[in-house]
């Protein structure tokens, strides 16, 4: 039987819907209503009709064969009656009527239905900042206001533009008026990177830089506060880091769903707006139907209610309802999120979930370490490097980090913290390997490179715009260029005008970030850094500046530069230079290590000074060796104790000349192992060598040495035992030729085992 089919709605889902129920029930009677006067227009090109791309405002509004969707279109063409400029204003589901109202004389009236379709659309969002009624201030989602935009442009009225949001519509107007009309045009987006629902801070870093080569300015993190006019139009925007002037504003902020006219009627809506439908896209009244931008709708990936206003959902919807209420059986499964966007140069796509809306749907979306590269099996586990029972922990990933588990805590207690974590014994050539190779990736971008530690380094990028780009562009392709060197590794980048900045900038987006900090952002973010994020405040120090009203490193500018230097001497006024964001150290490409070490942490507690002695000679070993290998040589010879209770001492000797000879470090560390009273048992023992001089060890003589007791002879001849022992070990393997004082004392079998710790 021929139904009433009643659609409110007549942009997208609305005709689609209409068209496909009168289609296959020809005999039925269908009426669309639009508050607006133009129908059925492609509002996803309005930023390329003021562009010119598309070349008048009625290809927006053609079939493909170029006819014009007017109402007469629809009723001659598609028998579907349409009513423009009439405004819904109440579903009355027990008369099965809606209240209308034209918006030309005001004059109501009721509309019966048996079937009722809303497609209501959205609302774009308009923050109540002062000055928001402004004139030309507003948004641009319909087609009035792009013809009026356009005849701005067109009549040299608009010289300074601003988007307030970086979303979709936002940029691709920025784009359409800086490209097409050569506006000086600017982009505010409140969080830290543009398209912050769709893009993760890396991509968005390059869609940034897209915009830019355009010459549109970009300023993200920032909070517009007021719109200041003259004459009754806007002149100045105020946002809470600067004042611009601004001629022309348009947000794009989002939309709002139009669905109180459901939720009044008594329909389920979700709490943040927009109509609940099933997957036939019938919402609470099975009567009822709804699509497009005023629903939310099932997303696949996530499981979730998700809201994603296109213009390609809500024809597919439109074409659901359409057979559905012919009595069809058609189903819209959901979404995944796929999406498009057309920038300058470049176009910006995605489909699925954003690292951050898969860890809060619950998906264990995770950044991969060198052990989970080498092991997939470890990805998204609880992970925790440094393995014995009895040493600290090295490193840990994040899931385990959740648990308080951080490095240098001994290893009972990580255990305790997070007992289902996995734990691995370090694999340092691994680990150094996968270093060199980063490294080498810094040093195809710079040739300053500076290696801090072997998983932080410091790249000099002064005058590399020219080769780059802008600098964060060059961030983005240092970070694939790692990706792509290490198989998969990850790495977050810190981007600053000085390199203690730069380090606390990596630190913002780990594990698989980038964080920018321009000059002028300086100031601002010191300001609202924590103390203990400056390198050199520890927790005592911290302490301290909290008693004096010091929590925020801008807080210490409330004080003269002599206050630090009076009250805490160098660190004060090294405090004092921080707070202001300045450090004058440059990146230096080779820095010769301070020291050398190797300790190791023992399964057992032990006082067996035998057993200590036979670990120093190790220790000794492995230290000699990684000395001669640089062409190093020390003066200072350091011994470390670590007791049960984790009491640490330390003990040093000065040598009557530099030595990188294992024998001459081992009798010193003896010597000092000798005058030490041992307190207690001891679970680590650790031998150092430091005060290397800046010259390089001279060479040994290859002939015959006379026999005395001075200490070069002596260094001379135990050099070239060394150099034969290393020579041997090199070829045929570390434990080719053993020290018989290695040979164990406690009753196991073969040498002391190397570790690597």
């Amino acid at each position: 039987m021929a139904q009433q089919v009643l659609v409110i709605g007549g942009v997208a889902l609305g005709p689609k819907a209409a068209c496909r129920y009168k289609r296959l029930q020809p005999d039925s009677h269908v009426t669309m209503i639009d508050q607006g006067t133009y129908i059925s227009y492609g509002g996803c090109g309005i930023p390329y009709f003021v562009s010119g791309d598309v070349g008048s405002m009625d290809a927006l509004r053609q079939t493909s064969a170029h006819v014009l969707r007017t109402p007469e279109f629809f009723e001659k063409l598609r028998g579907v009656e349409v009513l423009t400029q009439t405004r819904a204003l109440s579903i009355n589901r027990k008369q099965k009527t809606v209240t209308v109202e034209n918006t030309v004389n005001g004059e109501k009236r009721d509309l019966a239905y048996d079937k009722l379709v809303i497609a209501t659309g959205s609302t774009p969002k308009v923050p109540p900042i002062p000055g928001h009624d402004l004139k030309n201030v507003g948004t641009v989602t319909c087609l009035e206001a792009a013809q009026a935009v356009q005849a701005d442009c067109a009549a040299r009225k608009i010289n300074h533009a601003v988007i307030v949001g970086g979303g979709f519509i936002g940029l691709e107007m920025a784009v359409a008026l800086a490209d097409q009309w050569g506006i000086r045009t600017t982009v505010i987006e409140l969080l830290d990177h543009l398209l912050p629902a769709q893009l993760s801070p890396n991509l968005a870093a390059m869609a940034r830089h897209d915009l830019e080569e355009l010459g549109v300015t970009v300023l993200t993190g920032e909070k517009v506060l007021e719109l200041k006019g003259k004459d009754g139009a806007v002149c100045q925007l105020v946002t809470d880091k600067r004042t611009l002037d601004a001629d022309h504003v348009i947000f794009s902020v989002g939309v709002t769903p139009n669905s109180q006219i459901a939720a009044d009627a008594g329909l389920v809506c979700h709490p943040r707006g927009g109509i609940v439908v099933n997957n036939h896209m019938q919402t609470s009244d099975p009567d009822i139907y709804a699509g497009g931008d005023c629903v939310v709708v099932h997303n696949i990936l996530s499981g979730e209610q998700s809201y994603l206003p296109l213009g390609s959902l809500a024809n597919r919807q439109g074409r659901v309802i359409g057979t559905n209420l012919a009595g069809g059986d058609e189903v819209f499964e959901g979404v995944v999120g796929s999406w498009c966007v057309k920038l300058n140069k470049m176009s910006a796509c995605g489909t699925g979930l954003t690292l951050v809306q898969a860890k809060r749907a619950g998906f264990d979306a995770v950044a991969v370490s060198i052990e989970q590269l080498d092991n997939p099996e470890l990805r998204g586990k609880a992970l925790i490097v440094g393995g014995r029972k009895r040493g600290v922990v090295s490193t840990a990933s994040y899931e385990a980090r959740k648990f308080g588990v951080h490095s240098a805590m001994p290893i009972g207690e990580a255990r305790r913290l997070c007992p289902h974590a996995v734990f691995l014994v370090p694999r340092m050539r691994r680990y150094v390997e996968m270093a060199h190779v980063v490294r080498g990736v810094l040093h195809e971008f710079s040739p300053l490179v500076e290696a801090a530690s072997i998983d932080e380094a410091y790249l000099d990028a002064t005058g590399l715009e020219r080769l780059f780009g802008p600098i964060e562009n060059m961030g983005m392709r240092l970070k694939e260029a790692v990706r792509e060197a290490t198989g998969g590794l990850t790495c977050s980048v810190g981007v600053a005008p000085v390199k203690f900045l730069a380090k606390i900038s990596s630190e913002m987006r780990k594990p698989d970030g980038l964080f920018m900090l321009r000059p002028e952002e300086v100031p601002g973010f010191m300001a609202g850094l924590d103390v203990g994020r400056i390198p050199g405040v520890g927790k005592k120090f911290a302490a301290a500046l909290a008693s004096v009203g010091v929590r925020k490193a801008g807080d210490a500018l409330r004080y003269p530069r002599d206050f630090w230097e009076r009250r805490y001497g160098k660190a004060g006024l090294a405090l004092y230079e921080r707070a202001q964001g300045r450090d004058s150290r440059p990146v230096v490409p080779f820095t010769p290590p301070k020291s050398e070490s190797a300790e190791t942490t023992f399964e057992v507690d032990t006082r067996d000074r035998d057993f200590l002695k036979a670990w120093l000679l190790r220790h000794a070993e492995r230290v000699g060796r990684s000395l001669r290998k640089q062409g190093l040589a020390g003066r200072t010879v350091t011994l470390k104790i670590k007791y049960a209770d984790f009491k640490q001492i330390t003990r040093q000797a000065t040598l009557p000349a530099r030595t990188n000879s294992t024998d001459t470090i081992y009798e010193a560390a003896c010597e000092l192992l000798a005058a030490l009273s041992l307190e207690g048992k001891v679970r680590l023992v650790g031998v150092g060598v430091s005060g290397f001089d800046d010259v390089r060890p001279h060479q040994l003589s290859l002939l015959g040495a006379g026999v005395g007791p001075d200490p070069d002879v002596v260094e001379e001849r135990r050099g070239k035992l060394d150099g034969a022992l290393d020579a041997l070990r090199e070829r045929y393997g570390t434990e080719a030729v053993v020290r018989g004082r290695l040979f164990r004392t406690d009753g196991g079998e073969g040498p002391l085992p190397r570790r690597e710790e």
